[in-house]
C-alpha cells in the first residue's frame, strides 16, 4: 500500500536555490518521507524539479502562470493572481486524489495567503516568517538612506495592519498547524488567530558541495590574520541587509591597524551606493564587488575568508548563514530575527548589541584578539563547523513528523516514516 496523498503548494520550488525557491523544495523533500507529494506549482519550476532527479517520486500539477519581475511591494500583485488561480487548481485535484490533506511552505510571509479555508480538507501552513523587525535603537545608526530608514520604521506596523485582513486571519484561524521561522513571527501569527504554533527554522543545506575537512583550511590559514584579515559579505541587495554596516566595519577594523579586506557579492539596485561608500571611506583598493556568482563560487569564497559579516536587520531566515557554517566560517550578526535562530554565540559574535556603534567597537576587538592569538579564531571556526549539522534536511524530516504528520491522518508513524 502506497504512502498517504497529501498536495503542497509552491509557485517557485527549486532544488539549488535559496531563499523562498530553496526552502519550498526542502520542505516537500521531508513530507514525501511520509506522503506521496502531489506539487502545485508553475510549469516552468516543475521542469525544472524533474530534470533536477532529485524528486521523482513527486507527482506533479502544474499551474501555467508566468512570474513578471516586480520589485518589492509589487510582487504581490503578482503573487495575489497566484492566489486566485490556485484554488480552483486544489479542488481539480482534490477532486481527482482524495488527499489527506495540504501543507503550503511559501509565501514565507503571511501577508498573502491562499483562501485555503474553502478546500475543505485539513491544511498546514509555513514555516512563515516576515513578522520580525529591527528595534528602533538599532535603525538609528544603522546608515540607512532617509527613504529606507522611513520604511523600515514602519515595518511593525504595516505587519499588524496585514494581519487585520478577515481572510487571511481565516486562513491562518482554520489551519490545523502553523509554522513560524521565528518568535517574533509566531507571536504576530497567535495575534491574527492561529491556534497551533511552533518555531523552525526553514532552510536545509546540502553538504555534498560543501568541503569536507574545511577545519583543516582553517589551520592551514592561522598565520594569514595578520597578513590581510579577509572579511566577506553576501546576499540580494536590500538596505536592511546591512552592506553598507559591513563596510563600515572594515573601515574601523583598518582604523584600529588591522589589515582588513571586504569581498562584496551581491548585485542589484544601490550596489553603486554601496561602491560609492568605500570610495567616500577611502577604501577602494580593500572593498571587492564581486556580483552574484553560483552557490558554488561562493562557497569557495565562504573558504577563502576569514569572517562572514552579515548584520542584517531583520531577515525571516538565512540559509547564508547554514552555508558560511558550512565552509567552519565564523560570523559576526546582530543577531536580530533568523540569524538569531541561526546562529552560534560561540561561532564569532552573534549577540544583539545596544547600538551599532557598540556593535562596531565589539566586532573590532573581536578580530584584534584574533589576530594577536589566532587559536581563539580557530575555537570559532570550530563552533560554526559543529553547528552546520543543525541545519541537514534530517532536521525539517523531523520537524515534520511532531508538527505536521499528526495534523493530516493517524497513519503515518515512527515506525512507517523509517522504512520510507
Amino acid at each position: 500500500m502506497g504512502n498517504p496523498r497529501l498536495i503542497v503548494t509552491a509557485y517557485d520550488p527549486h532544488p539549488n536555490r535559496g531563499s523562498e525557491p530553496g526552502k519550498a523544495f526542502a520542505w516537500a523533500k521531508a513530507l514525501s518521507k511520509f506522503y506521496e507529494v502531489h506539487m502545485i506549482c508553475a510549469s516552468e519550476a516543475a521542469d525544472v524539479c524533474k530534470r533536477s532527479g532529485q524528486c521523482n517520486e513527486w507527482v506533479f500539477h502544474p499551474l501555467d502562470i508566468k512570474r513578471k519581475p516586480l520589485p518589492g511591494l509589487l510582487h504581490y500583485f503578482f503573487y495575489h493572481q497566484w492566489c486566485h488561480q490556485l484554488i480552483p487548481k486544489c479542488m481539480e485535484v482534490i477532486h481527482e486524489i482524495k488527499p489527506v490533506g495540504l501543507h503550503h511552505p511559501i509565501m514565507g510571509s503571511f501577508r498573502m495567503l491562499p483562501s485555503y479555508f474553502r478546500l475543505q480538507i485539513p491544511y498546514t501552513l509555513g514555516p512563515l516568517g516576515g513578522g520580525e523587525t529591527a528595534p528602533f535603537r538599532l535603525l538609528r545608526g544603522s546608515f540607512l538612506p532617509m527613504t529606507e530608514f522611513v520604511k523600515e520604521s514602519f515595518r511593525p506596523a504595516l505587519n499588524y495592519a496585514c494581519l487585520m485582513n478577515p481572510q487571511g486571519r481565516r486562513v491562518l484561524r482554520e489551519a490545523r498547524m502553523v509554522l513560524a521561522t521565528t518568535q517574533e513571527t509566531e507571536h504576530l501569527l497567535r495575534w491574527a488567530g492561529a491556534k497551533a504554533t511552533a518555531v523552525a527554522f526553514p532552510d536545509a543545506i546540502d553538504l555534498s558541495q560543501s568541503p569536507n575537512d574545511p577545519l583543516s583550511t582553517r589551520l592551514q590559514q592561522r598565520e594569514e590574520l595578520r597578513q590581510n584579515f579577509r572579511c566577506i559579505w553576501s546576499g540580494r541587495f536590500l538596505w536592511w541587509k546591512g552592506g553598507q554596516l559591513a563596510i563600515h566595519f572594515v573601515h574601523c577594523l583598518r582604523r584600529a591597524g588591522c589589515n582588513a579586506s571586504l569581498d562584496i557579492y551581491s548585485d542589484g539596485k544601490g550596489i553603486d551606493r554601496l561602491k560609492q561608500l568605500a570610495k567616500d571611506l577611502d577604501l577602494e583598493t580593500h572593498v571587492r564587488f564581486n556580483g552574484m556568482v553560483a552557490r558554488t563560487e561562493l562557497l569557495k569564497a565562504y573558504l577563502r575568508a576569514h569572517l562572514f559579516v552579515y548584520p542584517t536587520l531583520h531577515d525571516s531566515s538565512s540559509s547564508a548563514i547554514p552555508e558560511a557554517y558550512s565552509t567552519a566560517l565564523p560570523t559576526f550578526t546582530l543577531a536580530l530575527g533568523g540569524t538569531r535562530v541561526a546562529t552560534d554565540p560561540q561561532a564569532g559574535l552573534n549577540q544583539t548589541p545596544r547600538s551599532i556603534a557598540e556593535w562596531l567597537e565589539q566586532g573590532t576587538q573581536l578580530v584584534k584578539g584574533w589576530i594577536a592569538n589566532p587559536d581563539g579564531w580557530l575555537t570559532a571556526c570550530a563552533a560554526a563547523h559543529k553547528k552546520r549539522n543543525s541545519f541537514l534536511l534530517d532536521g525539517i524530516i523531523a520537524t515534520a513528523r511532531e508538527h505536521l504528520c499528526p495534523c493530516f491522518d493517524g497513519t503515518v508513524s515512527q515506525s512507517d516514516s523509517m522504512q520510507t
